[in-house]
């Protein structure tokens, strides 16, 4: 593993890296960096393969569960088998198009959890039940999973452990063959756990890091601990519905109609084809508009940004699977409705693991592991066509339907690929609009525009011309100023004003070792506005010796070039581009450093 590509890691998980559960994803993360070469199309390659193969594996393990809980006398189609590649499919995409070029740890948080649950579906589904050796393999590749899962979110891991627990032990009677999965379970974690010593990786240290930010909130994302983040969640999910409630209502009614169709037609007195018709027309009707109205109420309170207002989108598709993993539970019977019960809350329980630990909005951050949900909503599909078909077979209205909603999603997560990969790649400019790609440092691979290759070429000539290699920096809302400016050891790379442990970072760098801290001021920001906020800053800076801003001068400056929009949107590779002179700030005792 390089320095170059550890630190690089470090940055992109952003906040407090030294310590936290963050600190165990550069283990993972630099040696891809390294093999990839920093090239951004073979990352990105590489990330959407990766996220191909696992929502595969877990569209397999899916398959193998409806196959045991299908109607005994249907087969799974052609059809059915097409559908649920494309959920996989769908889900890989919509994982993949808002997120950095690089692999970020809330990417090995999702795979790990999805990977981890894999070899317990197989289980339920009775694969190669014959053998009683399979319960314990596949238990053991779950711990396998689980254990590279602690190293990379510990939050997850912590909440899926309590998760499969549950699931193996109290969620049905006693069962020789569920045992056996959970000494399997036991081995795989023990085992991976050693291995990661004798390899050298501070795991136990990882643990004790995480569980104390998860407790205290020390070294968590945004300085909050568990309770705080889950009313953070509470909030945003509620915000979601209550501005989707009106497209929500008509997918529920659009649900009713088709229950109430599929209980007359099962009744001793069968309403007419033409009742039965008419009743899906409406149906029908009812979920063309509800897509719609989600749809333009996503893009007005998104304002078109973040690919379609995409926590919108998710809070939508979990609504439309969790309806039409209801109506298949009630029309399944015995053993059979258990085990898709199981199986189904399983795949609900997963994305809701994934998204704890992180402060991003609970329902934007679902993208990540939307795959699983769309499984559920497809394979419930599957489930509702196979029970019904048969009185539906006359009726036009019912592949209509189906057809409207398959295309329905799939216009979504076009939307989402187009706006995510070229009109508006994460935190940067649009494919077209790149015209210069970094030749140098730790982003020499990123595509910017005029306005960043100044800084790009600017802010490392100076920290060189200073001799400053080894020196401590931070930036007022822009981590990028800092890793343009000379790669070597950050105080704190993200200072924004909803990042307190950034400032902590600060604080805790002038403890350890009083040095010369750099300050990059681009001021562009709002901070300076915001009551408190400024002081703490300054108070952060001063502990290194020097108060700031009396006692620091400006050293260097780097002048955008004309026509820089001050007013656009913030855009860059990490954060805005300036729109003013980036002043490059040092304490007044250090000013001989220019000499």
């Amino acid at each position: 593993m390089s320095d170059e590509a550890f630190v690089y890691s470090l940055t992109l998980a952003g906040g407090s890296l030294d310590r936290g559960w963050f600190f165990g994803y550069a283990y993972l993360a630099a040696p891809l960096f390294d093999l990839v070469g920093q090239q951004v199309w073979a990352m990105r390659v590489v990330r959407f393969l990766l996220y191909l193969a696992v929502g595969l594996a877990l569209m397999g393990a899916v398959v193998a569960v409806l196959r045991r809980v299908r109607p005994r006398d249907s087969q799974l189609s052609a059809w059915s088998y097409f559908a649920l590649i494309g959920a996989a499919f769908l889900g890989t995409y919509w994982a993949w198009v808002y997120l950095p070029p690089v692999i970020s740890y809330n990417e090995f948080a999702s795979w790990f959890a999805l990977l981890a649950i894999v070899p317990i579906l197989f289980i339920e589904s009775g694969w190669l039940s014959r053998y009683r050796w399979v319960p314990i393999i596949m238990g053991a590749l779950s711990g396998v999973f689980l254990t590279f899962l602690i190293v990379s979110k510990l939050p997850t891991a912590l909440g899926l452990l309590a998760v499969l627990v549950a699931y193996i032990f109290l969620l049905r009677g006693p069962s020789l063959r569920w045992l056996y999965a959970g000494v399997g379970l036991g081995l795989g974690v023990t085992s991976t756990w050693l291995v990661s010593l004798l390899a050298g990786l501070p795991t136990t240290e990882l643990f004790e890091q995480g569980t104390r930010a998860l407790v205290t909130g020390e070294g968590a994302p945004g300085g909050y601990q568990a309770s705080t983040l889950l009313r953070d969640y509470m909030a945003t999910a509620q915000d979601s519905i209550f501005v989707l409630r009106g497209p929500i209502l008509l997918l529920v009614l659009a649900m009713l109609v088709f229950y109430f169709v599929v209980s007359a037609l099962r009744s001793e007195v069968v309403p007419s084809p033409k009742v039965s018709g008419a009743a899906l027309a409406l149906a029908t009707v009812f979920l063309i508009f509800s897509f719609i109205w989600a749809w333009a109420l996503g893009l007005g309170n998104g304002g078109g940004g973040e690919a379609f207002a995409i926590g919108f989108a998710m809070t939508y598709f979990c609504v439309t699977a969790g309806l039409l993993f209801v109506v298949s539970l009630v029309l399944l019977r015995g053993e059979d409705r258990r085990i898709w019960l199981r199986a189904g809350l399983l795949l609900i329980a997963v994305p809701l693991l994934v998204v704890a630990g992180t402060n991003n909005p609970f329902t934007f951050q679902l993208h990540l592991v939307i795959a699983p949900v769309l499984l559920l909503a497809t394979a419930s599909g599957v489930i509702i066509w196979l029970k019904t078909t048969s009185a539906f077979k006359n009726l036009f209205g019912f592949s209509l339907a189906a057809a409207i909603a398959g295309v329905g999603v799939s216009a979504f997560t076009l939307s989402a690929v187009w706006q995510g990969v070229w009109a508006n790649p994460y935190r940067q400019l649009p494919l077209d609009e790149q015209s210069f790609v970094n030749p140098q440092g730790i982003l020499r691979w990123v595509g910017t525009d005029e306005a960043t290759r100044k800084l790009a070429q600017g802010l490392p000539q100076i920290a060189r011309d200073l001799g400053l290699t080894e020196t401590a920096t931070t930036a007022w809302d822009n981590p990028g100023l800092v890793l343009f400016f000379n790669n070597s050891q950050f105080a704190s790379t993200w200072q924004l004003p909803l990042v307190t442990t950034s400032t902590d970072e600060v604080f805790e760098a002038c403890a350890a070792a009083p040095q010369t801290l750099i300050v990059l001021d681009d001021g562009a920001d709002d901070r300076r506005q915001r009551a408190g906020e400024p002081t703490l800053f300054y108070d952060a800076v001063t502990s290194c010796g020097a108060t700031y801003p009396s006692e620091y001068s400006t050293v260097a400056t780097v002048q955008p070039p004309v026509g820089s929009l001050v007013t656009s949107t913030p855009r860059g590779p990490s954060d805005p581009i300036p729109a003013s002179p980036v002043e490059v700030q040092a304490p007044k005792s250090a000013a001989s450093l220019g000499e």
